[in-house]
């Protein structure tokens, strides 16, 4: 069983998800991801985590032949491919963002995309990084 979640920021699909993988007792991959496919210690994970699900900047890097100079893209690659081994040896396991409804669409997974009020989300994004509503706004804008 492979259920990959999508979400709009402040909605609570952070939430449905540890709960789905609770229930069903199978991993959930979302921030621990990087450290699951192996990048450890050794490395500034805080830096490395900026790149996590970013933007990629389109000035500042570039493709060749393949070949990418991006951090952004070569840490999504290891997630992507990360998340299809798994998916390949049989695995059941949630996903929660990284693009996983369409990295997995070959596996046919249960995917579930959670949205919810502005105002609910802007209740949810006060509470959860203490800011008031005008920053909680501007956030999930």
């Amino acid at each position: 069983m492979i259920i990959t979640i999508s979400r709009e920021f402040g909605s609570g699909g952070r939430d449905i998800s540890r709960a789905l993988a609770a229930h069903y007792d199978v991993p959930l991959y979302d921030q621990n991801m990087l450290s699951e496919i192996g990048i450890d210690e050794s490395y500034d994970i805080d830096r490395i985590n900026q790149y996590d699900e970013a933007p990629r900047w389109m000035i500042r890097s570039r493709t060749v032949r393949g070949l990418t100079n991006s951090n952004i893209d070569n840490i999504a690659m290891k997630e992507f491919d990360f998340l299809r081994e798994k998916a390949r040896v049989k695995e059941s396991f949630i996903v929660l963002g990284h693009c996983g409804e369409s990295i997995l669409k070959e596996y046919d997974p249960i995917s579930i995309f959670v949205n919810a009020s502005m105002d609910l989300r802007i209740e949810r994004t006060m509470q959860e990084f203490e800011l008031d509503e005008k920053e909680a706004y501007a956030l999930i804008k």
